[in-house]
């Protein structure tokens, strides 16, 4: 009943990223990786925030995508702090493509 609701919401406010966060986490309860990755890819597009970072690390993390996920902490935590973490040279801008074309 959530997760319609929260879909119905979805087509008059689809350009708000907390709410394809939350959408995201109905997935992964549901256990559909595939779709929660790609909610949580569409937040990080419109909203950039450390938690939609950490939690695309997370997910990545658990689908064996080990180095995506570090690029996904790395860049939650750049987000969330005011002091920038030191990135890889490259990887920011290639970082949201990189992970959608994985799947």
């Amino acid at each position: 009943a959530l997760l319609k609701q929260a879909e119905n919401w979805r087509v008059t406010h689809a350009d708000d990223p907390d709410l394809l966060i939350t959408l995201a986490r109905f997935q992964l309860e549901l256990k559909v990786r595939d779709k929660a990755l790609l909610l949580l890819v569409e937040a990080a597009r419109i909203g950039v925030s450390g938690e939609t970072y950490m939690e695309l690390g997370l997910l990545l993390e658990s689908m064996g995508e080990s180095a995506k996920a570090l690029q996904c902490y790395r860049r939650g935590l750049q987000e969330s702090h005011a002091s920038p973490v030191p990135e890889p040279t490259g990887t920011s801008s290639e970082l949201l493509p990189a992970v959608a074309e994985s799947r």
